[in-house]
């Protein structure tokens, strides 16, 4: 089955082809355009260096979130637009668990996934990482998508703890010093989200029957959009 993976819930844009368990193609960009400018000439840039056409896709895997909620939006936008027209299957991911699985096969031990969720707050999720059968490392989840700030995030940890995504860069002197030795820190480069990642996730859950129809691919934002906490704070429902 070749799958179309998509991930556009940071600022981060990136696309690719996976055939089989195989990359074909992938396309990411890492810059301060539009996703809804970018992202459908990419697909099709990609598409055409593979000598594909849409029809020849089988399924989407695309990344739901956490991260900005506009990008979120227009990667399942476009996702389901696609599915509808092309009659195929498409598959959810966490963009955090996206990130985390770039770490699979090489570290066992603690991850956590940090992203700059603004507010002096990081989505984040906190797996473990372990060896399976043969040589094979398994990331297991220890906890749902969060939405915190970086205080409380520090107080969950309690050993050694690789952390990766995009909101190293922001929070490394704090990790370090409220975590010392127990942080073990990556370069901002090797967080960055990449539709490959969400595409080999999406993979896996189609092969488990754990595929949604485009009617119920819905974002996972973990938080209220900043409309509706003004809303709430009008009416005195959040202080």
């Amino acid at each position: 089955m070749r799958i179309l993976g998509i991930e556009t819930a940071t600022s981060v844009c990136s696309v690719c082809i996976l055939e089989n368990s195989q990359l074909i193609a992938e396309y990411t960009t890492n810059i301060t355009k539009t996703h809804s400018q970018r992202l459908m000439p990419m697909i099709k840039h990609v598409l055409a260096n593979v000598e594909l056409t849409p029809k020849d896709i089988g399924a989407i895997a695309v990344s739901i979130g956490p991260g900005s909620f506009t990008g979120v939006r227009i990667g399942i936008s476009a996702a389901k637009g696609m599915a509808i027209a092309l009659g195929i299957q498409t598959a959810g991911v966490s963009t955090l668990d996206g990130i985390a699985y770039d770490l699979t096969n090489l570290y066992t031990g603690q991850v956590c996934v940090i992203t700059d969720a603004r507010r002096k707050q990081v989505y984040t999720g906190i797996y473990e990482s372990a060896k399976g059968k043969g040589q094979r490392v398994n990331m297991e989840k220890l906890t749902d998508d969060m939405v915190l700030p970086i205080e409380e995030l520090v107080k969950k940890i309690k050993k050694r703890t690789v952390f990766i995504g995009n909101a190293t860069t922001l929070y490394c002197n704090t990790l370090k010093k409220e975590l010392g030795d127990l942080a073990v820190v990556c370069p901002s480069h090797l967080g960055i989200p990449h539709a490959s990642s969400i595409a080999f996730l999406g993979e896996k859950m189609l092969e488990e029957g754990k595929e949604v129809s485009h009617f119920d691919l819905k974002p996972n934002y973990v938080r209220l959009s900043d409309a509706e906490i003004k809303w709430k704070e009008k009416r005195g429902k959040i202080k």
